[in-house]
């Protein structure tokens, strides 16, 4: 078996059948990219498996009611090199593409890939052989929002099990400033720490990575995104994927302007979560933003989701004692939380650590 490590940016389109009853069925417009055979650094895998007869060619995707569409995928290699083998020698791909067409179920499937300056062409026609997979990340879906008059996009990885066709509680994971939509995926490590809480027996669940460009994740500052988050992303969520709709199967979670993000959206609109993560927390934004010390006075107290601040002692972006402030803040007005302060500061290895918790955290308030 000769193996191409490949990674895909990817998006597709899903569309159901015409009759209430039949399977949804989903057309990929682009490769998806799996957990499923990933490797260390993050990479995925396309199988070309050869024998006496010919090719079969196995592709890793979310579900076998899932179909191809034709067209031209891109070869990305993330910013290094992928390998292949062609006769005795191995040679590292620098780009190229995979042409993919279809008749009914006979996929053809031809490659051109760029290597040292030389091109070499593969063509393999064979059916595509689904595999189950573990869990899969589908990047920069977009939803047009009139909100923010603009495409918003978002990043969602799926749950190993996604495949039973049942429904999931939802994680809306929030980025930081500067950051968007894919920044806990590449810089995170979402899909692997994700992996290993599922592999651990953690509860499943999808997530939601949205783009909230710097909008700190409130209207009136570029554009409606509050507007946009709650009255068209998360109807967009709910009406694509097996997403569980309810109160106690929807949590939000996010780091610094995420983490602003998070206890604005858990205090202030405390019926639509279960659970509330902040991650290095944003909390004195100062004039021009909604102040999460009112929200936390104001708030009923009886309908406010599961809340945990986590910060680092050495951070001077969101620093421990505006946290800690924060707080004690929270304690007067007799709004119960955990609030966890260690060792570290405002870096990703920080929150890489703090998302394996997070995980755990809505997964024990998730109710089924």
């Amino acid at each position: 078996m000769k193996k191409l490590l490949l990674i895909f940016i990817a998006t597709f389109l899903a569309a159901s059948c015409e009759k209430e009853n039949n399977p949804k069925i989903t057309v990929l417009d682009t490769l998806v990219e799996t957990a499923a055979s990933s490797s260390d650094d993050g990479s995925y895998n396309l199988e070309i498996l050869m024998s006496g007869n010919g090719y079969n060619v196995k592709l890793t995707v979310p579900s076998s009611e899932m179909k191809l569409k034709a067209g031209s995928y891109e070869v990305k290699a993330g910013g290094c090199s992928v390998s292949f083998n062609t006769g005795y020698v191995e040679r590292k791909v620098s780009s190229g593409t995979v042409d993919i067409t279809s008749d009914n179920d006979l996929y053809t499937i031809g490659m051109s890939v760029i290597s040292r300056n030389e091109e070499y062409r593969f063509k393999f026609q064979g059916q595509l052989e689904f595999k189950s997979f573990v869990g899969t990340v589908i990047r920069n879906r977009s939803v047009n929002s009139a909100a923010m008059k603009r495409e918003m996009k978002y990043s969602i990885y799926l749950p190993k099990d996604y495949v039973s066709g049942e429904s999931f509680p939802v994680l809306y994971l929030l980025h930081g400033y500067g950051d968007e939509n894919n920044a806990w995926l590449d810089k995170g490590n979402l899909a692997a720490i994700a992996k290993t809480h599922e592999d651990n027996g953690g509860k499943q669940m999808i997530v939601v990575c949205p783009d909230a460009l710097t909008t700190f994740y409130i209207d009136g500052y570029q554009g409606k995104y509050k507007t946009y988050f709650f009255e068209e992303l998360v109807p967009a969520i709910e009406k694509e994927y097996n997403v569980k709709t309810d109160k106690y199967s929807r949590a939000v979670a996010g780091l610094s302007m995420g983490g602003y993000g998070t206890l604005y959206y858990g205090l202030g609109e405390p019926d639509m979560f279960c659970c509330a993560y902040a991650c290095s927390p944003a909390v004195n934004m100062g004039f021009g933003y909604p102040s999460l010390y009112d929200l936390a006075t104001n708030a009923d107290r009886s309908t406010l989701p599961v809340l945990t601040i986590e910060t680092g002692i050495h951070d001077y972006t969101t620093p421990l004692k505006d946290n800690t402030e924060f707080h004690n803040h929270l304690v007067s007005v007799g709004i119960a939380h955990d609030f966890i302060t260690r060792d570290g500061t405002h870096d990703w290895k920080f929150w890489q650590e703090c998302l394996p918790k997070v995980l755990k955290k809505c997964g024990e308030t998730f109710k089924d």
